[in-house]
């Protein structure tokens, strides 16, 4: 499985697929923004240094 199939069967796996819309993204490594209906979003990618599908929020991390 590619990292891209990897990032996209994370989403399928964690969210309702009638819920949400995906867009690609070239923020990071196989980025795919994922939005709500309610206005929310996030960004699902693959983390090449730790291999593996990482995701972050708007404003996760600030402090």
């Amino acid at each position: 499985m590619t990292k891209n199939e990897q990032v996209m069967q994370w989403v399928r796996d964690n969210f309702d697929m009638e819920h949400i819309t995906i867009e690609k993204t070239d923020i990071l490594p196989y980025g795919h923004m994922i939005k709500d209906q309610e206005g929310g979003h996030m960004i699902a990618f693959y983390d090449l240094l730790y291999d593996r599908v990482d995701y972050r929020f708007p404003d996760e991390g600030r402090g």
